[in-house]
């Protein structure tokens, strides 16, 4: 399922510093969103959201929650990053 795979991310970027390395490597939303399919983790943003909530609701301590918040900031923010110049 999806959002599974959205919560094994979050999990996974906590202590994989290689894989988060490696997500910085990605120069737009759409490469990052390529990479991260090729590692097995498909999911559409809408699946990330319901991910964060629910581990959200899962935490016990403030800790864990700001934790998973900040990962959960740092995950949509590169999602949607585009290095594509804006046009005024």
């Amino acid at each position: 399922m999806s959002i599974h795979n959205a919560i094994r991310l979050l999990n996974q970027i906590e202590d994989d510093a290689i894989l988060r390395q490696a997500i910085y490597q990605c120069n737009n939303s759409e490469q990052l969103f390529a990479f991260l399919s090729a590692l097995g983790f498909y999911f559409e943003m809408n699946e990330l959201e319901d991910a964060i909530n629910h581990m959200h609701v899962q935490c016990q301590t403030i800790e864990e929650a700001q934790s998973l918040l900040h990962r959960a900031e740092w995950l949509r923010f590169l999602l949607v990053f585009d290095t594509a110049k804006p046009t005024f």
